[in-house]
């Protein structure tokens, strides 16, 4: 068992309590002693080489002596030059731990919840929204900045894989699919025996940038329902030519067409899947 050696009585894992040390709790003293030192102390004038030593000493504490390699050394990290001495090779290729992977996702997590409570708080300030609102916008609606919206965009665009994944996002994003004329096509195709045909409306399958309605992929052939209000301005003779660069005939099928003529539709499918 240990006690605090300066003769408080206190236990202790190490040499002495937190605070505590044998100038001001010698055994030798008591505590009236020790009272009557330190009433003595406060507000007692500081010498003119007591003052000297203390600035000495914390000039020394601020204003190291650095080499001539150390100056050199600051002045070019300041200039942007790194190091040769001071680098992160040892952290390349150095798999993380479960529990720092862990660490650094909470730490990423308490950063953002953070910058978003900042972010609520500052827009409950009329001003603060006001301001702010008006420069996004006004940043925005410049010609530069629809000029480089407008190249980011196309540039995103060319990247297949960018492409796909708004497509099959957009595709799968819709819950009424298929709809009432799709789900009638599909009844035509089930009672023909036309059991090749794969619905993929859904963003299932691309054709290109293009997903088809039906698409029998082993006869090459495609259907397309269109719908009198979404396809209106289209020209179905475009869709079937982009179809075609694929190597997949295409039949165009209008949304008007089965409400109209139902039987008529059921003879062009039969047409189209026995030529």
């Amino acid at each position: 068992m240990n006690f605090c050696l300066c003769g408080c009585g206190v236990e202790v894992k190490n040499k002495f309590v937190k605070g505590h040390h044998i100038r001001l709790h010698n055994p030798m003293h008591d505590r009236e002693t020790v009272e009557k030192v330190t009433a003595k102390l406060l507000g007692r004038p500081l010498t003119e080489s007591h003052r000297k030593n203390i600035g000495d000493s914390q000039r020394g504490k601020s204003k190291p002596k650095f080499t001539q390699e150390h100056c050199d050394n600051l002045s070019k990290a300041k200039k942007g030059v790194p190091n040769p001495k001071i680098t992160n090779s040892w952290r390349i290729g150095r798999p993380l731990s479960d529990m720092h992977r862990k660490n650094i996702s909470l730490g990423q997590l308490r950063s953002r919840d953070l910058r978003v409570e900042i972010a609520k708080e500052l827009w409950k300030d009329p001003d603060y929204a006001s301001k702010t609102s008006k420069a996004i916008k006004d940043g925005l609606a410049t010609p530069q900045a629809k000029i480089n919206k407008s190249i980011a965009s196309k540039n995103n665009w060319r990247n297949p894989e960018y492409a796909e994944k708004v497509i099959r996002g957009t595709l799968l994003g819709c819950l009424d699919l298929p709809n009432i004329p799709e789900l009638i096509v599909g009844n035509i195709l089930y009672e023909n025996n036309y059991l090749g045909y794969l619905y993929s409306g859904d963003g299932l399958i691309l054709v290109g940038y293009k997903n088809p309605d039906y698409i029998d992929i082993n006869n090459k052939k495609i259907i397309e329902i269109y719908g009198d209000y979404w396809h209106k301005n289209e020209d179905p003779d475009k869709r079937i030519d982009y179809f075609k660069r694929f190597g997949y005939d295409c039949l165009v099928i209008w949304e008007h067409e089965i409400y109209d003529d139902l039987e008529k539709v059921v003879d062009r499918i039969k047409e189209f899947n026995d030529k």
